[in-house]
């Protein structure tokens, strides 16, 4: 039987892929006036240099194995250079203990800068765009963690900025598992993943049409695909006719297993490029601000466990609650 540890980090990775596909296509629009600033300046011998090598598909058995029951964080140290990853359970409402623990984190570690999720890199720092979208969800307490933690970190005066790469390297990462089509066809399922047995069926098929060419445009795809033809790409892809009920998240979760079908290659290929653009920024904002905290769902740390370790040591903690480390950082 399947413990609630298993069952929390399969629910917290399969979130995650659904999580880019909701905020990072359908989240504000691009703040014309910010500042797009992603070549931080840096001194280079106080770069950690990650191995990439070390970077693959993991096992259902491995997230049991190196994960941990989300959230919570994993705090690494070597020298002055210090990287606080929260490992996110994706949660909507302010109050929950995904937002408790950033709160406690961001007080406690006091980072010079934060790495959230579902924002793409190319934004630059503290976005207004985002800022102002925060500010208006926050009375109603509908507020998903990197919203709330860039929130909170502007209010602490903390530059944030998105780890997600540009679009470009997503449909590079489609690109080499499958065609065009096959490409846009995961885009939208991935992005439809929320509202499984949520919307009726003519619902479905709307949302459906207004997506296909905004992927199209956000990810520069050639296919001619509308509404009829996805639907003969999915049942071809999947089996299964395309019903609400039929759209399943676990399939695109990029679990590493025997005779993965193209949807789960898919998202492995996704995962892999999105932590080859984290890892490197987190090394990159490492050699600049030296105190980075990382909040991402909690999948990505364990796809990073090996790299991280290998770059910066073990952890010098592990916990769901950050006055545990508080206490050594500042006794009394």
């Amino acid at each position: 039987m399947e413990n609630p540890r298993e069952r929390t980090g399969l629910r917290s990775l399969c979130l995650g892929v659904l999580f880019l596909g909701i905020w990072a296509t359908d989240g504000v629009a691009k703040d014309p006036e910010a500042k797009v600033d992603n070549e931080v300046p840096q001194k280079k011998q106080d770069i950690p240099v990650p191995n990439f090598k070390l970077l693959k598909a993991r096992s259902h058995a491995e997230h049991r194995e190196l994960g941990g029951r989300a959230p919570y964080f994993a705090h690494y140290r070597k020298g002055d250079l210090e990287l606080v990853f929260i490992a996110a359970r994706h949660e909507p409402r302010t109050g929950s203990p995904t937002h408790r623990l950033i709160k406690s984190v961001v007080n406690g570690f006091v980072p010079a800068c934060v790495i959230t999720e579902g924002l793409d890199s190319e934004e630059g720092f503290s976005p207004r765009g985002l800022l102002r979208d925060a500010r208006r969800r926050k009375p109603g307490g509908n507020l998903p963690e990197p919203l709330y933690a860039a929130l909170l970190a502007a209010e602490k005066g903390i530059p944030f900025i998105g780890g997600e790469p540009p679009p470009s390297v997503t449909a590079q990462a489609l690109r080499a598992e499958g065609s065009e089509e096959d490409a846009l066809g995961f885009l939208v399922v991935r992005h439809l993943g929320q509202v499984r047995r949520e919307e009726p069926e003519a619902e479905l098929d709307q949302k459906v049409r207004r997506m296909l060419p905004r992927m199209k445009q956000r990810f520069d795809l050639k296919a001619k695909m509308g509404l009829d033809e996805f639907k003969v790409w999915y049942k071809k892809t999947s089996g299964r006719a395309f019903l609400a009920a039929n759209i399943d998240p676990d399939e695109l979760a990029p679990l590493a297993t025997r005779n993965a079908g193209l949807m789960r290659r898919m998202g492995i290929a996704v995962m892999l490029a999105r932590e080859r653009h984290l890892i490197a920024l987190e090394a990159r904002l490492l050699g600049e601000y030296r105190r980075v905290l990382v909040i991402y769902g909690s999948g990505h740390l364990v796809y990073e466990h090996a790299i991280l370790k290998d770059m910066l040591g073990s952890p010098v903690s592990k916990s769901s609650r950050w006055i545990d480390l508080g206490k050594q950082r500042h006794p009394g």
